[in-house]
């Protein structure tokens, strides 16, 4: 198994027109299916516990440690982390059932899985109506769900989206709002009170989703000569990976060089292909953003990286930040 996805993980997606929609990866969901059901399907439906987290000392006693609990999986009993012994826990269910709070508002589920033996918990639902760039790229958009148990992250929402045509993944929202909204554990609240949270959180996404909209269509109108796109692709390098340092030997000054200009290639090329070449798209600042996602999603990293990593990293990790900072750059020089 990858570095992130384990035995013990699960991951299911929808189909579209015969096809897996998201990484061809895991268990058929039906379409339409609410996510508790899918979360039972595809065996997300497991609960944790706290037990209590003790010391063996050199001598062979053993002790208690105060305030300190361990939240184990019960169906595996494995560890997901240690946290405090009062840790208030958001089971999987729970999530499933915020997610269904959604559905009278058109979301439906799209995927759902875990991550690093359990230790995050996600599901994407699909918003009704998708971006069209130019007049063929559709881009749908997502709510990401996600839930760390072990005191890896709390439960939080996202707003993300897929470029259909090559299946690019971008969270876009630089509002730290939307970034992701945290909440007190749901056994706490009421149904009312979840509902209302979710349609606060509903709120946020349509109005980050509105102004993503917005800057789609000003990298659409935004068009690039060949000299301008290739001083693009250097500023997002630079702004990703660093500039090569001046004090660096020799040695390594052109193994750096050497790294950067395969980069530059790799989104150059991108950047020509029949992708980015769509009506209406060619040559924008669009196409030379999703040069560069493009990468990320399909290209980076060794022949050997795995979907499960590319789509952790494009989720959650390196990648998703890298393209947050990619998309900054480019947005910087457009109207």
């Amino acid at each position: 198994m990858s570095h992130e996805i384990n035995s013990s993980d699960t991951f299911g997606e929808t189909r579209t027109n015969g096809k897996r929609a998201w990484h061809r990866l895991g268990v058929e969901i039906p379409e339409g299916l609410s996510a508790v059901d899918g979360f039972r399907r595809i065996g997300l439906d497991w609960s944790t516990s706290l037990a209590p987290l003790t010391a063996t000392m050199p001598d062979g006693t053993v002790i208690q440690v105060p305030g300190r609990a361990a939240q184990v999986r019960d169906d595996t009993k494995g560890v997901l982390g240690v946290v405090a012994a009062d840790y208030p826990s958001v089971e999987n269910m729970e999530l499933a059932e915020f997610g269904d709070s959604l559905r009278s508002e058109g979301l439906v589920l799209e995927t759902a899985g875990s991550l690093r033996d359990g230790k995050n918990v996600f599901a994407l639902l699909k918003l009704p109506e998708p971006i069209i760039a130019g007049k063929d790229d559709e881009v749908q958009l997502f709510t990401l769900l996600s839930n760390g148990h072990g005191g890896t992250g709390s439960f939080a929402i996202y707003p993300t989206s897929v470029r259909v045509v090559c299946a690019n993944t971008l969270r876009w929202s630089e509002k730290d709002a939307a970034k992701g909204l945290s909440f007190i554990h749901f056994g706490k609240t009421t149904l009312e009170q979840r509902l209302q949270t979710a349609r606060t959180a509903l709120g946020l996404m349509t109005v980050e989703t509105e102004k993503f909209r917005a800057q789609v269509d000003a990298m659409v109108r935004t068009n690039l000569t060949q000299t301008a796109a290739k001083d693009l692709f250097l500023a997002i390098y630079e702004k990703t990976f660093g500039r090569i340092p001046n004090d660096v030997d020799s040695k390594t000054a052109k193994k750096l060089t050497d790294r950067r200009q395969l980069i530059l290639e790799a989104w150059e090329a991108n950047f020509q292909n029949e992708r980015q070449s769509l009506a209406g798209i060619e040559g924008t600042s669009w196409a030379a953003f999703n040069a560069v996602t493009e990468w990320h999603d399909h290209e980076r990293g060794n022949t050997e990286r795995s979907d499960e990593q590319r789509m952790n990293s494009n989720l959650f990790g390196v990648s998703h930040t890298d393209k947050r900072k990619a998309l900054a750059t480019v947005l910087a020089g457009v109207k």
